[in-house]
């Protein structure tokens, strides 16, 4: 490889750390503005730790935030059929996605995890895994919410794809 190509594949690299970290703390101040108004997003625990702000700051920042969450840009979304949703959901692009964050980052199944992306230009969704009894019927939101469980192993486990505003909601309605 020549120097040329080394110099453009750690441009590249450097250029897609810095939009993940970018779309992160995108992702990060929209949660505190929705659940947090009051918290400053320059506030005294971020500038302490000389942070950038990030979704493991917003748990810090939110007394009982119940989730971990990353965030991602997955790509292939636009190719997943209903049907892949549907009979084939643990190989589809945003679920692998979470399971190998899960992994690199040692969090488990067992933990409250979700990913965050946008879902083809339209929206912004999240999967997670944390259980929820009450069901959203506010059509006028355009609230959906698609739940799969998947049987890897002896406990059943469950996840739930819906809009990051809808799951906000909730979460806020818990705190």
């Amino acid at each position: 490889m020549t120097s040329r190509d080394e110099i453009l594949r750690v441009s590249r690299e450097r250029q897609a750390e810095s939009a993940q970290v970018s779309y992160e703390a995108t992702i990060a101040r929209r949660i505190l503005q929705k659940l947090a108004p009051n918290v400053s997003l320059a506030g005294a625990s971020l500038a302490k730790r000389g942070a950038t702000l990030n979704l493991e700051l917003v748990r810090d920042e939110i007394a009982g935030f119940p989730l971990r969450l990353t965030a991602r840009n997955v790509g292939y979304l636009p190719t997943i059929t209903v049907n892949d949703l549907f009979t084939g959901f643990m190989k589809t692009p945003i679920f692998r996605a979470l399971m190998d964050h899960a992994d690199a980052v040692g969090w488990t199944t067992n933990d409250r995890i979700g990913l965050v992306t946008g879902w083809n230009g339209l929206t912004t969704m999240v999967l997670h895994n944390l259980p929820r009894v009450e069901e959203r019927i506010e059509r006028h939101k355009g609230y959906a919410r698609f739940t799969f469980v998947t049987s890897r192993g002896v406990t059943p486990e469950v996840y739930s794809l819906e809009p990051l505003d809808a799951l906000l909601d909730a979460i806020r309605e818990e705190l």
